[in-house]
């Protein structure tokens, strides 16, 4: 389960939480072995180019998410309120 969810946190680009109850926690049980490969780790980021924009609008809604070094393309991240290619909007009052 808790793969799924770091997939799906990876997919999304959204925090996910995996949510459970005391009284399974605190259970004993004898369960098979467990197999690490069932669910597959599942890379979603992709590899920059020039021109590279991290928060490009898409059909899906997903922006193509990079990572440094893994390309051509420069991968700039911002908090702020900011445009596709990361360039922080100021707006004066």
């Amino acid at each position: 389960m808790a793969q799924k969810a770091f997939n799906l946190a990876d997919q999304y680009q959204v925090p996910v939480f995996i949510l459970t109850d005391q009284y399974l926690l605190e259970s004993h049980y004898n369960i098979p072995s467990l197999d690490p490969t069932r669910t597959p780790l599942v890379k979603h980021f992709v590899e920059t180019r020039q021109g590279y924009k991290r928060y490009q609008l898409t059909e899906a809604g997903i922006s193509p998410r990079g990572i440094p070094g893994f390309g051509e393309g420069l991968v700039v991240l911002d908090s702020d309120e900011h445009d596709e290619e990361a360039i922080l909007r100021r707006i004066l009052i």
